[in-house]
Formats: C-alpha cells, sequence, structure tokens
C-alpha cells in the first residue's frame, strides 16, 4: 500500500495502515545487512519524519497523546542524527563548489576538500556504537508500534482538515516571515512547515491525483531548496568557527562569496515557489480539501453501489 489515505475506507484505520507501515519499511530498512548501514539510517529517518507529519494531520484529534508521540518519533530521529552529521559537510561542500564550478580556479579546493573528507572520516570512524543504536531504535520501533495500536485516530476529515490548515498556517507565516528575513533561522523553520505540508499533501493525494500532485511537487522543491539553503547555512557556521579546517585566507574568502551567492539564489527560488504555495488562505484552502474529499469519497462509493444495485438485480431476476 502508498503512503496515501483511501477515501472510500475509514479515516482511523487508513492512518494507522500508513502509521504502521512506515513503520515496519524502517525496521526492515534497518535490519537489512546488504543495505549500507549509513544510508539505512538515512531512509529510517525519513520514515520517522513522515511519521511525525501524519501525527501533525492527526493532532486535533490525538489530544494529548500528539505531544507523546511525536516527541517518540523525535528522539529515535535524533538518536540516529550524528550518522547523517558524519558526511552532511562533505556532501555540501561538494554541491556548492560543483555548482560553480566553472568559476573556480583549478585545484585551489584541493586540500579543502581533502580535510573535509578526512573529518568526515574521523566523525564516522568515531561513531563507534552504531550497531547498539540500531538495536536501540529496533526496540523503540517495537514499542512505538505497540503504542500505535492503543491511540484513537479521528474518523472525520473535518478533523484531519484542521490538522492540515494548522501545518498549512504555519507554513504561510514562514513564508511572511522570510519575505523580509536574512536569518537562516527563520529559513530552517519555514523548511520544517514545507516538508510536513508535503507530507500531508502525499496523504491525501488520492482526493485529486493530477492537481494535488502538482501541488506536492511544488512543496517537495521548496522543502530542497531551504534545506540545502540550510546546509549552507551549517557549513558557513562551520567555517567561521573552524577556519583551518578550509585552509589559507584567500580560500575562505572565496568560499563565503559562493554562500553569500549560492544562499541568495536559493532564498529567492524559495520565496518565488512560496508566493505560489501560500497565495490562498488557510481557511479556504482547508475547505477545498474538504470538497476534495467528499468528492473522492462519494466517487469511490459508485462502483460499490452499482454492484449491489446489479446483485439485487440478478437475485430478482433468479427468484421471479
Amino acid at each position: 500500500m502508498s503512503f496515501s489515505l483511501n477515501p472510500s475506507a475509514s479515516i482511523a484505520e487508513e492512518l494507522k495502515r500508513a502509521a504502521a507501515e512506515q513503520i515496519e519499511r524502517a525496521r526492515a530498512e534497518l535490519s537489512d545487512e546488504a543495505e549500507d548501514r549509513h544510508e539505512a539510517v538515512h531512509l529510517a529517518r525519513k520514515r520517522f519524519k513522515k511519521l511525525r507529519g501524519l501525527l501533525r494531520l492527526a493532532r486535533p484529534g490525538l489530544g494529548e497523546d500528539y505531544a507523546e508521540e511525536n516527541a517518540r518519533w523525535r528522539d529515535i530521529a535524533r538518536e540516529l542524527s550524528v550518522i547523517r552529521d558524519a558526511t552532511a559537510l562533505l556532501e555540501t561542500h561538494d554541491a556548492l563548489t560543483s555548482h560553480f564550478g566553472d568559476r573556480i580556479e583549478d585545484g585551489i579546493l584541493y586540500g579543502t576538500r581533502q580535510r573535509l573528507d578526512d573529518r568526515r572520516a574521523e566523525m564516522t570512524d568515531e561513531v563507534t556504537d552504531l550497531d547498539e543504536r540500531i538495536k536501540a531504535t529496533m526496540k523503540a520501533l517495537d514499542a512505538g508500534e505497540k503504542r500505535l495500536d492503543e491511540l484513537s485516530f479521528p474518523d472525520d476529515f473535518e478533523t484531519i482538515a484542521e490538522g492540515f490548515a494548522k501545518t498549512y498556517k504555519r507554513l504561510d507565516k514562514g513564508y511572511r516571515k522570510a519575505q523580509t528575513s536574512e536569518d537562516s533561522a527563520v529559513f530552517h523553520d519555514w523548511r520544517k512547515r514545507a516538508k510536513y505540508h508535503w507530507v500531508h499533501l502525499k496523504l491525501l493525494r488520492e482526493i485529486w491525483p493530477q492537481p494535488m500532485k502538482a501541488r506536492r511537487a511544488e512543496a517537495k522543491a521548496l522543502a530542497d531548496i531551504l534545506g540545502d539553503e540550510h546546509d549552507l547555512a551549517v557549513y558557513r557556521g562551520t567555517l567561521l568557527e573552524e577556519p583551518k579546517l578550509f585552509g589559507k585566507k584567500k580560500v575562505q574568502e572565496l568560499l563565503l562569496a559562493l554562500l553569500d551567492r549560492r544562499q541568495s539564489e536559493l532564498r529567492s527560488a524559495a520565496l518565488d515557489i512560496g508566493a505560489k504555495l501560500c497565495a490562498e488562505s488557510p481557511n479556504a484552502l482547508s475547505a477545498r480539501m474538504v470538497s476534495y474529499w467528499e468528492a473522492a469519497k462519494e466517487e469511490a462509493q459508485k462502483p460499490r453501489e452499482h454492484l449491489a444495485t446489479s446483485a439485487a438485480q440478478d437475485e430478482r431476476a433468479e427468484t421471479s
């Protein structure tokens, strides 16, 4: 099954199914001996983000359980975050220099990259408890799965629409703040909202597949752009805190100039997408989702009604 809600089925059961599938997939990825361990961790952390997004969609109906479950999956992901952090800086360096490749003097950044690669290797080697972390995560998955069966998910779309609107309202607020801010923290917070909005659009994609696909693609693009912007902000922070890691003053100044240029490009692109994604008010978009859901549910029930009518007609014909 896909990570989406079937309009013809019980909403509560669909939410539980979608959540359970993410847990099972994370478990499979972390236990797959053929999978690179670091890549498995990366994939599993994506599952946990989807789970938190699902919880946000159902939040108005979960009551006090929401905070506990959101914290559960947040903490599970944090236990594995050190694995991802070990390679992020090098990947960001490669992406930055690749983007401006034709404007960089050949060989000037060779030493910088070598030092960053050595740093990545050292950080990776320092993570000596990876197997223990994964074992602990597997136990946490079992506990989370057991708790999932006990949760009372909402079974009406009005409650789901409320959760959708709440996250979208935060996305819209993030966009408004980003329009007048140069603070990377503002853009990073906006990115989180874009990611959760994307998760919600994935869960609701069956209500009108093609239009929802287009909006989902824009939300994904926004989240990716803002993710790249955040990676550059972290890179900048490391450069300022550990300048010797990056080489001579000339190299540091070059990298800072590239960072300024690239972050400006990414922020501009993000704001362009934000203008379209946040064009509607939260109430208007939420109401539109309710209309889509009702139409999709009615459409999904039509074949059943037709089959039921046909069966009744056949039975009457046989007994007449």
